[in-house]
């Protein structure tokens, strides 16, 4: 955050992108590992002045509120640290991912190269944040031409453990910064994370839908270095993982 100056002026969420943030909550819920918060009821039955109340907040100066951290089961011999922010937060942060999510997907391989099947945001009036269309069995049904191909001669797998924890946040700010030119959104949307991690230098929360789209954008100089290589491959994430 050192070298990203504070926008000069108050930074606020946007009604229209706020009503969408809860939308999306109400129909799927605000954490992959846990039932949706009973708050959301409350929020929903005085939406107005909640509403009202958050918008005109300015995010150059949210600080961040207490949230649920703790242990889930990764695999029979493993866990992970997943989160559930505290409502209002998870608007905020929900809100300021729908307005910048559309310009870190555009920085991603397009979707009709079939390579990245992983998470391509997708907003739709319901709340839904990702296309259905792009999901593990494509991603299963691609690999598996390019491995029957006549040229193909060796299959290389690989997976990135622990993805979601162990991001750095520099290559979140390098992708918000060539998504955005650093607007005030971004910047918030930055700082938000920065906060959530003590400003450590790496990590996005486990189990937010929103963190799913900022991990793909970060990660996306490997695709253009495999792209430019000529290495002809293809990359998802399981339905309910982080990487």
């Amino acid at each position: 955050m050192a070298k990203w100056n504070a926008p000069p002026t108050p930074v606020n969420v946007s009604t229209a992108a706020l009503d969408w943030a809860l939308k999306h909550v109400e129909e799927f819920g605000d954490t992959v590992f846990l039932p949706r918060a009973f708050e959301y009821e409350a929020i929903r039955s005085n939406w107005n002045n909640v509403r009202a109340w958050l918008t005109s907040q300015d995010l150059r100066e949210w600080k961040a509120r207490p949230s649920r951290r703790f242990l889930a089961r990764k695999s029979a011999y493993s866990f992970r640290f997943v989160t559930q922010l505290d409502p209002l937060e998870y608007l905020l942060f929900t809100a300021l991912v729908y307005e910048v999510g559309p310009q870190l997907e555009a920085l991603r391989s397009p979707c009709s190269d079939n390579i990245v099947f992983s998470w391509r945001f997708d907003p739709k009036q319901d709340g839904q944040m990702y296309s259905p269309t792009y999901r593990w069995d494509d991603f299963n049904t691609r690999g598996l031409r390019l491995a029957e191909a006549a040229k193909c001669k060796w299959v290389v797998v690989a997976d990135i453990a622990d993805f979601f924890p162990h991001i750095y946040i520099h290559p979140v700010e390098t992708a918000l910064d060539s998504a955005t030119g650093r607007s005030p959104a971004a910047y918030c949307l930055l700082r938000m994370i920065s906060n959530w991690n003590a400003f450590v230098s790496y990590g996005l929360p486990v189990g937010l839908a929103g963190s799913r789209i900022i991990a793909e954008a970060t990660i996306n100089d490997l695709d253009k270095a495999l792209i430019g290589a000529g290495r002809q491959y293809c990359i998802a994430a399981h339905e309910d993982a982080d990487s």
